[in-house]
């Protein structure tokens, strides 16, 4: 959960930090999904300390070693990720996508309603457009103009390994210039599976059939009696061979 950097510029001094918060939301996905009657879209907020390797903290607020960082992970599924409630919002997102990052087109931001950054392909699913137009509003209820803010697509080679898609949102500030606040990444399920993986613990949702689905299960179980009388001593033996290949499938 914490990863090992230098304390400064010497590379003698060693220490763990927290990188970010969100690893603990994925740990608590088994706790946390039985009061949602093991259904999704769950979604789990926190707060906390995390850290970065900044070996000469300077202009204010914006370079520190130590800041507090609020994340919401949002699960959901990918065969559903329908969001009802996208098109509720009344706002349009400015953003510059991949392409235009990728040709070095950094302005003017395009805009789109946030049904139409999914349908145009710029935002890869429904969820991750509301939770970004929810940004852009409350940012703008802190004072942020909507033409002083904007989402900045990440390229592949710049984004974290676990994103497959990854937007910086941006606003202005008259002192720093353009600033990042928030970051939106679509994660797939790179952190459950490799929790999954490592920890060897369950953390699979199943899925709600519409209409219940009728499955016949053929089971065979060996009589015990019947392999005393056909092996006699040897009975142990042949039951143990039995259930290894009921284990081994």
């Amino acid at each position: 959960m914490l990863f090992q950097t230098t304390i400064g510029p010497y590379s003698d001094n060693i220490g763990y930090l927290r990188p970010e918060t969100a690893q603990g939301n994925v740990r608590v996905i088994p706790k946390g999904i039985q009061p949602n009657g093991r259904r999704l879209p769950l979604g789990i907020a926190q707060v906390g300390k995390v850290g970065r390797n900044e070996i000469s903290p300077r202009q204010g607020l914006i370079r520190l070693r130590e800041f507090t960082q609020m994340e919401i992970e949002f699960f959901f599924d990918p065969e559903n990720a329908k969001c009802p409630y996208l098109d509720e919002l009344d706002v349009k997102l400015r953003i510059i996508p991949e392409k235009d990052v990728a040709a070095g087109v950094k302005e003017p931001p395009r805009e789109f309603r946030p049904r139409e950054a999914v349908e145009n392909g710029i935002v890869p699913n429904e969820w991750m457009a509301f939770f970004m137009g929810l940004a852009t509003i409350y940012m703008n209820e802190l004072g942020i103009p909507l033409d002083h803010q904007y989402f900045l697509a990440k390229l592949p080679e710049e984004r974290a390994h676990y994103s497959a898609a990854s937007f910086d949102q941006m606003v202005y500030s008259e002192r720093f210039g353009w600033v990042e606040v928030s970051g939106h990444a679509y994660r797939t399920d790179y952190d459950l599976s490799r929790h999954a993986k490592y920890s060897g613990y369950d953390l699979t949702v199943e899925r709600r059939l519409t209409t219940p689905k009728e499955v016949v299960e053929v089971r065979v179980y060996p009589n015990p009696q019947r392999v005393r009388e056909a092996f006699g001593s040897e009975m142990p033996r042949v039951m143990q061979a039995i259930s290894r290949l009921i284990l081994n499938g």
